[in-house]
């Protein structure tokens, strides 16, 4: 059963799933790839072989579905540097 304590830790991942959930509905394939790399701990290939799409484009769509995700949590772009 979780504690008080437990619902505090997973307020701080709402904004996560929000976007996580944005970003299923704007872009299914970057979203799927990134679950599978980061919550499966899946590599390119083996998620290029579920979703039956190249190791390069499970790799790309876990880039862009990153990038995404930065940009509706409200996180700069990681690949660019101060001005």
């Amino acid at each position: 059963m979780p504690t008080a304590d437990d619902l505090l830790l997973l307020r701080g991942h709402d904004r996560l799933d929000r976007a996580l959930a944005e970003l299923e509905q704007r872009a299914p394939l970057q979203a799927t790839c990134v679950r599978l790399r980061y919550l499966a701990e899946l590599d390119f290939t083996d998620i290029g072989a579920r979703l039956d799409i190249t190791p390069n484009a499970a790799r790309a769509n876990v880039h862009l579905g990153l990038k995404n995700l930065n940009r509706l949590i409200g996180l700069p772009d990681p690949g660019k540097g101060k001005s």
